[in-house]
């Protein structure tokens, strides 16, 4: 493994060496950080977590007739986690629109979590509930979709 053509966007004149690995203990060394998680900030193991719950459990947005895009931690906001979902989900509104060819309505939705120092597992059980127990689109900000800040806009709130 070689990494090389360094480049920093804020520095033109860097100029480094490449840097190189033994491609077996580079793929060792990736699947030991994979496994063993003590690096990852409270926000990207919420969000990881998250993201696979909602994808191994997709009835809990689905009762609601929505459907997982993402969930993401930003570095710049350490503090919080944002999902995005789609109703319909958007695998429905795909279908849709390879059989009409012509665009679906549907709406893209955002909500933010606020992530502390508590367990990451802790954090996404209480989100998880919370999905399930009420109706998310009712208290998530739209964010997008067809016809765009359209229909649901006026239902919306920032969470």
């Amino acid at each position: 493994m070689v990494w090389d053509r360094w480049r920093n966007p804020d520095d033109d004149g860097l100029s480094l060496p490449a840097v190189r690995f033994d491609l077996a203990q580079y793929d060792a060394e990736l699947a030991r950080a994979h496994r063993e998680r003590s690096w990852e900030w409270p926000g990207r193991a919420v969000a990881r977590l998250l993201r696979g719950r909602l994808g191994e459990e997709s009835g809990v947005l689905g009762r609601w007739d929505c459907g997982l895009d993402w969930a993401q931690f930003f570095p710049d906001t350490r503090d919080q986690v944002d999902l995005t979902f789609t109703s319909p989900p958007r695998h429905v509104v795909d279908e849709q629109w390879r059989a009409s060819g012509e665009p679906v309505e549907h709406d893209q939705f955002l909500m933010r979590f606020p992530v502390d120092e508590e367990p990451a597992e802790g954090q996404v059980d209480r989100i998880v509930a919370g999905l399930r127990g009420s109706d998310p689109r009712q208290s998530a900000k739209v964010c997008g979709g067809y016809p765009a800040r359209g229909r649901s806009a006026t239902r919306s709130s920032t969470t």
